[in-house]
């Protein structure tokens, strides 16, 4: 009688491991795709609707702070159709139950929106457009500033262009193109025109700020997979920062245990 009791002991703790054990590895799926924030004829809110529906997230991270929710973590009535996103999201919840959590960096439209800021790069670009227009560029800035200029067409035509066309593998390329001659372009470029180095300091903070938010949207997401473990995370963000996201969370999938995914995979 003892011994069987033993055996059923036994047998049910090993169960009970196996059970955990098959928790714990269960992967946290992240979807990453890249958007646009305003509706074009190729991007609507019906493309990000169905892309929705087919992925079926348990949880949807939004490319918002916390000021954009209520305590209840639901989006604020002015929010809730502010962009393509967040119109398909509200249209998603309605008829599905999904966890919404913000997760871009605390303190951004503070930044974004400060006035210097603006005044700032307002003057920045008309100076840039000027010097060019009037042949201050010695030779090397004339090459950086071609790649700037092609950058920012390639940007026009990523911000027109269709969903699966910003997420396919041509659509990164371009991606690090930008942001590359974004960032690193205009760094060079202020440091080969003299004309331009009273604003070094302006451009730096603009930099540092890319990558600290960068890092926290990665840091937060990360947070995220072991708060929701086991679930499907889908994170839309503006297309600029899909293939950091990407890379970023790819480097950390075996140690958080997550599936970093994107639109090819569906």
């Amino acid at each position: 009688m003892i011994l069987n009791i033993i055996l059923i002991l036994v047998v049910n703790l090993y169960c009970l491991t196996e059970h955990n054990f098959d928790h714990e590895s269960e992967k946290t799926e992240i979807f990453i795709i890249g958007t646009v924030h305003e509706s074009t004829p190729n991007f609507s809110v019906d493309t990000l609707l169905n892309l929705i529906n087919k992925i079926k997230p348990d949880v949807i991270l939004v490319e918002t702070d916390s000021t954009y929710f209520d305590d209840n973590y639901e989006l604020t009535e002015d929010v809730k159709y502010m962009s393509p996103e967040t119109s398909a999201i509200s249209e998603y919840s309605i008829v599905n139950e999904v966890i919404l959590r913000p997760y871009d960096i605390k303190g951004r439209d503070a930044f974004l929106d400060d006035s210097s800021r603006l005044r700032n790069q307002n003057l920045f670009f008309n100076d840039i457009v000027f010097l060019k227009e009037n042949g201050k560029f010695n030779p090397e800035a004339r090459k950086i500033y071609a790649g700037i200029d092609q950058m920012m067409n390639i940007a026009e035509e990523m911000s027109n262009s269709s969903l699966s066309y910003i997420n396919s593998d041509e659509g990164n390329f371009k991606i690090n193109i930008i942001n590359f001659d974004t960032y690193e372009g205009i760094t060079n470029l202020i440091k080969e025109t003299p004309e331009l180095s009273d604003y070094a300091d302006y451009w730096k903070k603009e930099y540092d700020f890319w990558i600290e938010r960068n890092d926290a949207m990665v840091k937060n997401i990360l947070n995220f997979s072991k708060e929701f473990k086991g679930k499907k995370i889908l994170v839309m963000c503006g297309f600029a920062h899909k293939t950091i996201l990407l890379s970023e969370l790819i480097l950390k999938s075996e140690e958080y245990n997550i599936e970093v995914k994107s639109l090819s995979d569906l």
